[in-house]
């Protein structure tokens, strides 16, 4: 502090601000040594309740000190490609995308300098994280000029390789990921399988928060049963969060062209065309007959959706003789009126087929809103013909079990897999992004054909990668303002609270907070009841704790 007659102020000499040095760096050029000191979002994890001002105070540094350092990145690229450094320029490409995650110039740049070095498999990759990246957070895919580039590189990619016999790739180009955990989950998800193949036809929900797995582990067993030796037919469709409840039957649209275009497309296509005609012309080319429209099932009146329904069921049932039909939809948190109720039909027919129908879904999401879903699931259950398979956290031991199938041979401490789970409480999507992150930051390096650490502990407790930052974000934007407001107080007691410490803070009414939190369990899943107890004065208390720790910090 500096001390005059009259005022008192600080001494900036005496004293240092990254983000001052960061602004100073570019203005004077040294722009490379400017991004040295940008490791995340100015002020990450800090908030402050009911100071609107400052939020927005917040927002616009956040976004200039990041699109600052986004225009430094790409000035970085240029320099070194225009010098003919393609491994730098596509080091820093890496950079500029991590910094603007959603421009497709900037990965379009980066997957040129890959192509230009002969790294095909690494623009691949990129492309498939920028795409998972669209889908996941925005139900989007990339545009057609990305695409096409992305055609372009598979096919030198594939021209390149040796001519050795090989087999197919699988239907699905992601990248191979290493899996732990889940043998219960994934031996119930099988047996319902056998039972459907044996002519008793199931519904299974596969339900878990965002991020648990559910897909990659009805891809595995799908991938499994594709692989097996007895026959089965796979049909697999998404419900659409832009779209939910308005685009009827897309995710069963989508789950019968991928039936077309599977390797018995064309008995199926003419089973379709005999059983249920009415389905098989939205997926006939366009008649070019002068006043002849083709009907449109997304738009049927009730007379109409009744022959859809009836269609379908004869067409699946047909199909399923041949041999057993596994039908597959994702995000059913998503789905429309008409899917369910078309699944509600099929389900009451389940019992003599050969049939599995497999719904993924968020259950917390599925409750935050009048899902349609719900009562039909309640139904199929009193029948005895659903089944829910929930997927819970990985445990310490499967985080270390990961570490050694990705990282063989590693030579991490022995602190750090409980790190990783403490960090992440065992959420697969957290973990996987959070050792992506710190592989590409250079905190998990390979030094002499071994994986070891280059960070001390406490620096690698501190990253969080911008994937994990977003999914939390879309969660508590879900929240009302007023449940938002109660778990910052909670938040502030740690990863465990009391409701009548909260209900004190807020000056609230202990028995309206408890409704409440009950809520924020129920629905949204971002918390849990883990003791009663009994406060000073007799003041009953309920003790929570936040699902993820990761939740505590951000609110």
């Amino acid at each position: 502090m500096s001390q005059g007659n009259e005022e008192v102020g600080l001494n900036f000499g005496a004293v240092r601000c990254d983000v001052a040095d960061f602004d100073r760096m570019i203005e004077s050029g040294h722009v490379s040594e400017a991004l040295e000191l940008y490791r995340g979002h100015l002020l990450e994890g800090f908030f402050i309740s009911d100071a609107p001002e400052f939020e927005r105070w917040q927002d616009g540094a956040r976004t200039r000190l990041c699109e600052t350092a986004s225009r430094a990145a790409q000035a970085l690229v240029e320099k070194a490609e225009n010098g003919g450094d393609l491994s730098t320029a596509a080091m820093w490409a890496r950079r500029a995308v991590r910094l603007a995650p959603h421009d497709e110039a900037q990965l379009r740049r980066l997957l040129t300098l890959l192509d230009q070095q002969g790294d095909r498999a690494g623009a691949l990759r990129a492309y498939d994280e920028f795409a998972r990246r669209l889908a996941t957070e925005f139900e989007a895919e990339p545009a057609a000029e990305t695409q096409s580039l992305l055609g372009a590189i598979r096919t030198r990619a594939t021209a390149a390789a040796p001519a050795t016999p090989r087999r197919e790739p699988p239907a699905i180009l992601t990248p191979r990921r290493h899996t732990v955990g889940r043998a219960r989950e994934r031996a119930a998800l099988l047996a319902s399988f056998q039972s459907a193949a044996a002519g008793h036809g199931q519904v299974v929900c596969v339900a878990g928060e965002p991020g648990i797995g559910k897909t990659t582990l009805v891809e595995e067993c799908l991938a499994e049963l594709s692989a097996g030796s007895g026959r089965c037919q796979i049909a697999r469709g998404r419900c659409s969060e832009r779209l939910a409840g308005t685009a009827a039957y897309l995710p069963l649209l989508e789950a019968l062209q991928s039936l077309l275009h599977g390797v018995d497309g064309e008995a199926v296509g003419r089973a379709m065309k005999r059983t249920a005609p009415t389905w098989h012309v939205q997926f006939a080319p366009p008649s070019r007959s002068a006043g002849t429209l083709q009907p449109d099932v997304t738009a049927a009146p009730a007379a109409s959706q009744a022959r859809l329904t009836l269609e379908l069921a004869a067409f699946l049932e047909e199909v399923c003789q041949a041999s057993p039909l596994v039908l597959f939809f994702d995000d059913v948190h998503w789905i429309d009126p008409s899917t369910v109720d078309l699944l509600a039909y099929l389900g009451s027919r389940l019992a003599s087929q050969r049939l599995l129908i497999v719904l993924a879904y968020r259950p917390a999401e599925m409750l935050v809103g009048k899902n349609v879903f719900w009562p039909m699931k309640l139904d199929l259950q009193t029948r005895g013909v659903c089944r829910e398979i929930g997927l819970e956290f990985l445990t310490p031991d499967e985080v270390a079990q990961y570490l050694a199938l990705e990282f063989p041979g590693h030579r991490f401490s022995a602190a750090f897999p409980a790190l990783v789970h403490a960090r992440t409480e065992g959420s697969p999507l957290f973990m996987v992004d959070l050792l992506r992150y710190l592989r590409e930051h250079g905190a998990i390096v390979e030094v002499a054909g071994a994986w070891a650490l280059s960070e001390s502990l406490p620096n690698i407790e501190r990253e969080l990668p911008e994937s994990v930052r977003s999914m939390i974000e879309r969660q508590a934007g879900q929240l009302a303002p007023i449940d938002r407001r109660l778990l910052a107080v909670a938040s502030v007691q740690g990863q465990e609270f009391d409701s009548a410490v909260v209900a004190t803070v807020l000056a609230r009414d202990p028995a309206r907070v408890e409704e409440r939190l009950e809520q924020l369990e129920r629905v949204h899943a971002l918390i849990r009841p883990v003791a009663q107890r009994e406060r000073p004065g007799r003041l009953q208390s309920v003790r929570y704790r936040f699902i993820h720790g990761l939740y505590q910090n951000a609110l």
